[in-house]
């Protein structure tokens, strides 16, 4: 399968990784709780924008109802 079949042996395998996690961790520790609300609105509002960026990518992709691309003989 090409799943990934548990998250820590990516951390263990890949340092930029684990830099990120390690440091992401380290300012969610540190921070109060109405700092940690607001990293959760940011992390929510990054989500919304990949989920929004894909579905543009999706639909440029596809071609028009009814339309067919025609090769160089025109048929």
């Amino acid at each position: 399968m090409g799943g990934v079949s548990h998250p820590a042996a990516l951390l263990t395998n890949n340092p930029v990784l684990q830099q990120m996690v390690n440091r992401a961790m380290v300012d969610v520790r540190a921070a109060d709780k109405a700092t940690r609300q607001l990293i959760q609105i940011d992390i929510t509002a990054k989500q919304l924008a990949l989920q929004i960026a894909e579905y543009e990518e999706m639909i440029g992709n596809q071609e028009p109802p009814g339309q067919q691309v025609m090769d160089d003989s025109g048929a």
